[in-house]
């Protein structure tokens, strides 16, 4: 026997900009820590480019996603 999943075509975004947003924050943080180790402006690029890319997810998210969020987290 399989297990379904009942989720909305807009549920199934979220859950995907929320991991890249995820993945997006852990490259930024690698690139930031290599920078500091290494002096290499590559990285501090590489940094700054997946903090962007991370900040426009995040200002893509839906308002019924971010108001869900806001009450997960005790902030509505």
């Amino acid at each position: 026997m399989s297990a379904t999943i009942d989720l909305t075509p807009d549920e199934l975004l979220d859950q995907g900009r929320e991991l890249a947003i995820q993945t997006a924050g852990k490259s930024m943080e690698a690139h930031y820590a290599a920078y500091e180790r290494t002096g290499d402006f590559g990285e501090r690029g590489a940094a700054d480019a997946a903090r962007l890319r991370m900040e426009k997810l995040i200002k893509e998210r839906r308002p019924e996603f971010v108001a869900k969020l806001e009450v997960e987290r005790g902030l509505a």
